[in-house]
């Protein structure tokens, strides 16, 4: 069975992709293997007592991205649910329970908030209302009220046994031919102690014909027998979506739609002019967690593992792993920035550690270059190297930052030291070959983030002179197999963490005798002459050597906030880390500068990595101010 739920790769078009037929054999909800073995359809392995008797947990949601603060639900049938947030399993060796582990009741409770034949507010002659009558603020005090069934004419339901039973209208109404309505509208309110609780949300329709639903103000159901957006005076093709009048349909409603309190359904019911009958009714049920289940708060990226205990049996695993507030990896948000592919071989105390292979210390860096944190949880390695990062140390990468792949952990570790173990990943399996080869990565639904084949020739950084240097692009944004895009290091062993400071940037910047010489290579130096010191240009992005490329945005400005306005220093900083600090300092006269600093004002990830950051000056204009000034200070850190 294990071996069904490998990933086939075969070679399409020169692509890999990926073959899921045994997966798909294996999962098939009607007729699949595990319907068979695990249930609906049989239970083979619960009969012959391989596999527990006590269904696993069930979650509501299955991990991915939620908002801070969103809770998970955790609830069962019968016994209790004992669940971990630290990954590890709720159950340990022996069968007794993790001392981390919280356990609580997992039952559901079903609660019915608006039975059938309940009142109703209704309008059936104020012709087209348009779509303030869905909001919750709605004043509807002049509408009639009565109870469901409302409608007119006559309405049969038919039995299981195919006999057919009239069904009474309780309160008549658009029954005019002549004043009679294409649309009337309905409005009952209704009240939820603890929405966040709420774990299935059944809306019971008895329509002739079609109804639209709006629970507080957001459309939550639209009969599939109305056509389009359901504008008023649209006809419905058919008495019911199933044909069958009088039958009461049931719809999945989105529970996020409910709010503590008081909340307002609004239904809106479609029918022809000339139809001889028209009825309609609605039943609200809802299943909630146990008051004794709270939900669980996802506050970061969590792993959360659950099994049910019922009478001293537990149940197979339910595992779901959640970041907050993160986007799907891609190829825009994405990058590989850098790879040690061929690392220096090991010096004396390296070979003495046991680490005799110079290939254990390769290496490979990873940025996010989008201005959302990224989720990592679905991304893999597929050639070039092996990693699958939904069992890895690290989840997610926020703006600008990095997370490190490495070959042999105890090895890089020798090499660096463990100044860089927050950003290490975890180890990736193969190694990436000296002379080149495919690298491929894979996101969500197996969709392909990059795939470059790097080379070691024109156009790509020759290292054929310069053992033990990685290789690094130039622009993170841009494609990843054009050669010219990368460039070697500026030393031996890259920089596992992107971390740029003022020497290294000396060293990929100027050659050895212009390293030496101050007046060229120097912080406050101006070899290009375009007027910016070489301190500016290393913090900025810019190029010390050409006049013609210059810091993005260096700029002031007068903005307004809380009805004040105040003088603004904004700037544009290179994507990654470098080794400097930004200040801002205030000045009246141009001559005397208050050197104190200021704490940065609101920060923006550009799309490019880049980051624009503002310095506000603490004092807001006044009529009689004359001068003021602020300029951008750079510290070398």
């Amino acid at each position: 069975l294990v071996g069904g739920f490998a990933d086939v790769l075969k070679s399409v078009s020169g692509q890999n992709a990926v073959l899921s037929t045994k997966f798909n054999n294996w999962t098939r909800e009607t007729n699949g293997r595990r319907s068979y073995l695990l249930g609906p359809n049989r239970e083979d392995f619960r009969n012959h007592d391989l596999w527990p008797t006590p269904t696993p947990p069930d979650f509501s949601n299955l991990g991915g991205s939620l908002s801070l603060g969103e809770t998970l639900k955790l609830t069962n049938s019968s016994g209790e649910v004992y669940y971990t947030t630290d990954g590890s399993d709720p159950r340990l060796f022996g069968g007794i329970a993790n001392p981390v582990a919280t356990s609580q009741p997992g039952s559901l409770l079903d609660l019915n908030l608006i039975p059938l034949e309940s009142e109703w507010k209704h309008n059936s002659t104020g012709g087209d209302l348009g779509s303030a009558w869905r909001s919750t603020s709605f004043d509807d005090s002049t509408w009639l009220t009565g109870p469901a069934p409302l409608g007119y004419g006559s309405i049969d339901e038919t039995l299981q046994d195919g006999s057919r039973v009239r069904i009474p209208i309780a309160t008549e109404i658009n029954s005019s031919f002549s004043n009679r309505q294409p649309v009337c509208y309905f409005r009952k309110s209704f009240e939820i102690t603890d929405a966040d609780t709420v774990i299935a949300l059944i809306a019971g329709i008895q329509a002739d014909a079609g109804t639209i639903v709006y629970l507080n103000g957001v459309k939550a159901f639209q009969d599939s027998n109305i056509p389009g957006e359901g504008s008023y005076g649209v006809k419905p093709p058919l008495d019911a979506s199933d044909g069958n009048e009088g039958d009461i349909d049931t719809h999945v409603l989105d529970a996020n739609l409910l709010v503590d309190g008081i909340n307002v359904i609004a239904v809106e019911l479609h029918n022809w002019i000339g139809s001889s009958d028209m009825i309609f009714d609605l039943q609200l049920t809802t299943s909630v967690t146990n008051p004794n289940n709270p939900p669980v708060a996802i506050n970061g990226p969590t792993t959360v593992k659950a099994r049910t205990l019922d009478n001293g049996v537990w149940s197979a695993l339910t595992e779901a792993n959640f970041t907050v507030n993160t986007v799907p990896a891609t190829s825009a948000n994405l990058a590989v920035v850098e790879m040690l592919y061929n690392p220096i071989g090991a010096n004396v105390n390296e070979m003495n550690a046991g680490f005799d292979d110079g290939d254990l210390f390769e290496y490979l860096r990873l940025q996010n270059t989008g201005p959302i944190t990224v989720d990592l949880s679905e991304v893999r390695f597929v050639d070039g190297i092996g990693f699958d990062f939904a069992t890895s140390n690290l989840s997610v990468i926020p703006p600008n930052g990095a997370v490190i792949l490495v070959s042999d952990l105890a090895a890089f570790q020798e090499r660096y030291g463990t100044i860089y173990d927050h950003l290490i990943a975890g180890e990736y399996t193969g190694q990436l070959n000296n002379g080149g080869e495919l690298v491929q990565i894979i996101g969500k639904d197996d969709t392909l983030i990059h795939e470059f084949d790097f080379e070691i020739s024109s156009p790509w950084p020759d290292l054929s002179t310069l053992e033990g240097h990685s290789i690094q692009i130039n622009d993170a944004t841009g494609e990843h197999d054009d050669g010219s895009n990368w460039r070697a290091s500026g030393n031996v062993g890259g920089i596992p963490d992107g971390h740029v400071t003022y020497a290294l940037w000396q060293q990929r910047e100027f050659n050895e005798g212009e390293q030496n010489d101050a007046s060229i290579s120097g912080e406050n130096a101006d070899p290009d002459g375009d007027g910016w010191s070489n301190l500016f240009e290393f913090a900025m992005g810019s190029s010390p050597t050409n006049a013609g490329s210059l810091p993005i945005d260096v700029s002031g400005s007068i903005e307004t906030l809380a009805d004040q306005r105040y003088l603004v220093l904004s700037y544009t900083r290179t994507a990654g880390s470098r080794g400097v600090s930004f200040a801002a300092d205030l000045s009246e006269d141009l001559e005397t500068w208050n050197g104190n600093g200021l704490p940065h004002g609101e920060i923006t990830f550009n799309p490019d990595g880049t980051t624009t950051e503002k310095f506000r000056h603490p004092i807001p204009i006044t009529e009689s101010d004359q001068k003021r000034f602020m300029r951008l200070r750079v510290l070398i850190e």
